[in-house]
Formats: C-alpha cells, structure tokens, sequence
C-alpha cells in the first residue's frame, strides 16, 4: 500500500467504517475503537519486531498488551511458538491450545522428513559437481513423471555468495559496507552488495594478481541454473527478493505455479510459509546448515522454525509429501528433531541451553548500537556510554563495546554494546541504567547515533 491508500484505511478505522483489520506489524495499532479480537498468525516470526526506525516494538507483546487494556481476546498462532511464548504457556501467563493433528482440509500426514548427508554424498561422487545431491534429483524426477510438484528452499539469493581468486584468495568487497559482494548472473551478471545495493562489474583477472576469479558457493540463481540442465524438460521458476522486485511479481509468480505452469519453485524463505499448492509432495532444502552457522543464540530455533514451516508445504491434499534435508552435519540436535516434526522436544533441549546461558526467556536483554562515518570517533562514543552503564550496574552484565557482526552498512560503522540481566531484575531497573547512561554519556555528535533495542530480537 502506498502512502495514501494506508491513510484512507486508518481514516475508515477511526471513522468505524470498518471492523476488521488485516495486516503486517503495525495493523496492531490501528484506530479501533472496541478491539474483541487480536490474531496474531505465525507468532514466532522475527518480522514482528521493529528495529529500526523507533520505536522498537514488538507486536505480537504490543497485541498482547492492548488486548489486556480492551479487556480482548488475544490468540498467538503458530506451528512452532517462540520459546518466549512456550515459557509463557509453561508459567501459565498464556493459555495454551494444542492441535496435534493437522486441520481436516489439509486431509494428509505429515511428510516425512529424511536427511541427505552431503559428506557421504560427495565421498561417493554423487553430487555430480552441483549441490543437488542423488537421492534429492530422483525425488524431482520421480514428481516430474507423476505430474506432482517440487519446492527448493535455498536461504540465499543470487549465484554465488563468494567470488574469490583462485590464486592469491583476494575477494571483491563492498566500498561502503564491510562485506564481500555476491555474484548474480541475472539481471546485468555482475556484482552486488546485498547491503546497501550497490553493483560493480565481475572482473575477469584478479586486481590483486591477475589471476581468475571462481564462483564460490550457492544461490537460489545457481540451484536454478543447475535444476535446467538436470530437468530440461521442467519448468523452473524462483522466488526471491530480486526476482520479487517488479510491481506484482509475486503475485505472478505465484499464479505461475499454482496453476501448474512451473514443475519447481526455487526460492528463500519467502517459499517456507504461507503457500498452500495441494500438487507440491516433494520439498527439498539445498543447505540445512546455513542458519546453525549464524553467531546468534537464537540460530537454532529460527533454523528448527524454517525447515518446520516449509516441511509443512508438502503433502498438504490426499498427496503424501516428503521432504529431504541436505546437510553436513546430520547429528545435529535441532535437524534431528526436525525429522520427526518434534516441537516439544526441541524446545525441551532448546530452554535447556538457555537457561544455563541467561538468555531469554530466562534473562533480559538490552542492545545499544552506537553507528557514525568515522571508526574511531563510533567506537569512543560506544566506549563512553559503556564506561557509564558499568558504574551504575547492579545484577546486569554489560558486555562491550564490539564491532557488529557487518561493521560497515552505507559507510557507516556500528559497535554494540549489550546488558545481560537474570529474569528476575525488574525491566524498570534496566530502563533506568539505559537512562542514566544515555544522559550521562551526553548527546551524540552530529552524523552519529544511539540508538536502544529493549528486548532485542538480534544480536548481530
């Protein structure tokens, strides 16, 4: 929705022309008068939480909340609940309402879910020098001879996330953020920075040495590519933001395979959720590892909750899906509670690492980022505040300040600084240390910015 089309429905809400709401995280503060009702669908999903620009609102707690204040009903919905959520229910703060079988439209079990393991794979020349392994290009060509449907889940877009030199290892990065760029071959075959956007030309030599430049690694452009020289006779199609970027894209796309016309769906995790195609009784995901690898001490359970959703994509009509996951480390916990679609279970082990680490739902955090053009002057003005925050904490642990995970975002450098407390300190008490701080470190310089994530979903 464009600006004026959002404005003519909150202008319909207040006005009490309408009654019903639809919409992503900001719907939870439109202007009705005598909310009853607040559904908040696929709670888990980190998109409900605002980062940036303030405020940096949840809305599923903001739903949660207000439904108290109007005295309303609030259901949380979801396959695979935040274990914020699952704690609440545990503590009884949430009532909770198990279905632990699937809705009678969807009439199928669940798929069943094995695991490829890529080392073997490999060791016994199977992957045919792509990333498709054996068992995962017969499950295609088994559905392609059933006249059934296929759905790639591949969590990176572009070709190839990696270009290096092959003799000396130089890789190409961005000028204005602190990241390596990605090859895409469609769409002008050159370089992009999946940051700020920027785009430079694939050099043929090395700048470095004039050695050749390879390709490294797998994205949703590449799985494409490959699937056409396996299948020549099927009709691929893909899903991603840069195939997304046009006016009704999406909705095209869409159409496209849910009438049939395409064999495979290849995408992101724009696949995972929300599709329901009763022809699709194959899902394959490219790399189940990618997520366990992320420095975030959520990464397993948004890992657990990807491949759980687009589990749930196959077999969904008298169609018995099958979902195979390619991995190289098959023994990990969170896969292994993926093929059995156990959600208790993981969550079990899941609260368990939590709760002996302090995080959350067992602790609190608080992030503080500080961000300007200039390194040194970013970091002295995080080191700054940090040095305040430590001389009035009490039971709160202040850890930093350290370069983010992406330094550099659009020339500008970020540090963080993140509080640590027991659940047992009062949010008041941490609101109040973020204060202190915050008016004792005075104000930021102009061009640089402070700016605090209570609760914060990321750490990265």
């Amino acid at each position: 929705m464009n600006a004026g089309e959002r404005y003519d429905a909150w202008r319909q809400l207040r006005a009490g022309e309408r009654r019903i709401v639809i919409g992503p995280r900001s719907a939870v503060l439109a202007p009705l008068r005598d909310v009853g009702l607040i559904v908040v669908d696929e709670e888990h999903e980190t998109s409900y939480k605002q980062f940036d620009p303030a405020p940096r609102y949840h809305a599923r707690d903001v739903a949660v909340m207000r439904a108290r204040q109007a005295g309303a009903a609030c259901v949380l919905g979801s396959a695979t609940p935040s274990l914020e959520s699952t704690m609440n229910a545990h503590r009884e703060k949430y009532t909770r309402l198990e279905m632990p079988e699937r809705v009678p439209a969807l009439k199928g079990e669940l798929p069943e879910v094995q695991i490829i393991d890529l080392t073997k794979e490999r060791k016994k020349r199977q992957l045919a020098g792509g990333v498709l392994s054996k068992p995962l290009r017969d499950g295609i060509r088994k559905r392609l001879g059933r006249d059934e449907q296929t759905i790639l889940l591949q969590n990176r877009r572009g070709y190839a996330p990696i270009v290096e030199c092959a003799d000396c290892g130089f890789s190409p990065t961005c000028g204005d953020c602190s990241v390596t760029l990605t090859f895409h071959k469609s769409g002008g075959r050159g370089l992009r920075c999946h940051y700020c956007g920027k785009k430079r030309r694939f050099p043929r030599e090395c700048p470095s040495c004039g050695g050749s430049m390879e390709r490294l690694g797998t994205g949703t452009q590449r799985v494409v590519e490959e699937l056409e020289k396996a299948f020549p006779e099927a009709s691929v199609t893909r899903m991603d933001r840069d195939a997304t970027r046009r006016k009704d894209a999406h909705r095209r796309i869409l159409n496209e395979f849910g009438s049939g016309e395409a064999d495979v769906l290849v995408g992101t995790q724009m696949v995972a959720k929300g599709l329901d195609f009763h022809r699709v009784t194959l899902v394959g995901v490219v790399n189940a590892d990618a997520g366990l690898l992320m420095p975030d001490f959520r990464a397993t359970e948004h890992t657990f909750q990807l491949l759980t959703q687009v589990a749930g994509r196959a077999g969904r009509a008298d169609l018995r899906g099958e979902v195979l996951l390619q991995t190289r480390n098959p023994k990990s916990p969170t896969l292994q509670h993926a093929l059995s679609h156990d959600y208790k279970s993981f969550a079990r082990h899941a609260l368990r690492e939590r709760r002996a680490l302090r995080y959350p739902p067992f602790g609190r955090i608080a992030a503080v980022e500080f961000r300007g053009p200039g390194k040194k002057k970013a970091k002295r003005i995080g080191r700054q505040w940090t040095a305040e925050a430590e001389r009035r904490t009490e039971q709160i642990d202040v850890i930093g300040p350290e370069p983010a995970l992406v330094e550099r975002v659009k020339r500008n450098y970020r540090f963080r600084t993140i509080l640590k407390a027991a659940r047992s300190v009062l949010p008041g008490r941490i609101q109040r240390l973020l204060r202190a701080a915050t008016d004792a470190a005075g104000s930021v310089p102009n061009g640089y910015r402070l700016a605090i994530d209570v609760d914060a979903a990321r750490l990265t």
